[in-house]
């Protein structure tokens, strides 16, 4: 099947009745035609010179400065204007993507987004992210610096995916938790993860944010929010001693609207960052995939957020 070549836009409000959630963020990936490449075959020296590795490592650290300035420019944009879009195209052309982002009422914005791509063992790779904060930035800019970096370094990332998300996100949050010890914030963020590796695809959930497919016309969530009043959930948080109750919505400990989040060390026995994951074999049928934050499913159903998505032209030759 074959994309038409307009970069896609998804945009939405953010809920009026939720004082935490006032930020939203979405992502719109889409299958599109699959191209063969032939990679040729790199020429890799035995040894390198002193010199050469002193290059590469000044390279890089360049790199990295340059990288920092974009993100800051970024965030400053977004703290100016409040809101961000565009879009993205794989290397080898087979998946499109549009994102956007809304500050929302806050004097900064506390979410983040991350797409990556990569070609291992000649197969495409592509990850996508959406990271909703709550109490302050830092929690979802972690991920987005180092969720999908420590993935793709799991020894078994390859081989046993749905292990390496389960033990990564594990492992993230506990690094996240760590390099915060001295500090007095208690940050935390949902995580909504999509790993498309060739046709198979794994969406890893912690939170409230939500991804959903078009498949045939048809919204096939493929997350369940983790909602303190979850049944499952609350019963899990009530037999590790915790308490659910009602403060304007259901709330762990009174304080928390959401039932798995990374980060919240204050409330870390009950709020764990294990993450849900389904997964789904990619076809025909399958024309566009929706990431986004509790922002836009606290007002739009599963149905309606389809028709979000116009500029998707689906051909079929």
């Amino acid at each position: 099947m074959e994309l038409s070549p307009e970069a896609a836009i998804l945009g939405d409000t953010g809920s009026p009745d939720e004082e935490e959630e006032e930020e939203v963020s979405s992502l719109v990936v889409a299958q599109g035609e699959r191209k063969q490449e032939d990679t040729p075959a790199a020429s890799v020296p035995a040894s390198e010179p002193p010199v050469e590795k002193h290059e590469d490592k000044e390279r890089e650290e360049k790199e990295k400065q340059e990288k920092e300035k974009e993100r800051q420019k970024e965030m400053e944009r977004m703290d100016e204007v409040g809101y961000m879009s565009g879009g993205w195209k794989s290397p080898d052309g087979s998946l499109s993507c549009g994102y956007s982002s809304f500050r929302g009422k806050r004097a900064s914005m506390e979410d983040f987004y991350d797409i990556k791509s990569s070609k291992i063992d000649d197969k495409q790779i592509s990850l996508f992210g959406i990271f909703d904060g709550h109490g302050g930035s830092r929690a979802a800019e972690y991920l987005k610096e180092h969720l999908f970096e420590n993935l793709m370094k799991h020894p078994e990332f390859m081989t046993n995916t749905k292990l390496a998300i389960i033990e990564t996100y594990k492992k993230t949050d506990s690094e996240f938790l760590d390099s915060e010890r001295t500090s007095h914030r208690d940050d935390g963020s949902t995580a909504s993860s999509a790993v498309l590796m060739g046709n198979h695809l794994y969406v890893a959930n912690v939170g409230d944010s939500r991804a959903v497919i078009s498949k045939a016309g048809k919204a096939i969530a493929l997350s369940e929010d983790h909602k303190p009043n979850r049944s499952d959930e609350r019963k899990r948080i009530e037999s590790a001693g915790g308490i659910v109750m009602w403060a304007g919505t259901w709330r762990v400990g009174g304080v928390l609207a959401m039932s798995r989040a990374f980060g919240n060390r204050l409330l870390k026995q009950f709020v764990i960052a294990d993450p849900e994951i389904q997964e789904q074999e990619i076809n025909d049928e399958m024309e566009f995939l929706i990431i986004a934050s509790d922002g836009l499913w606290d007002v739009v159903p599963n149905e309606v957020s389809l028709q979000l998505t116009p500029v998707f032209k689906l051909q079929r030759s």
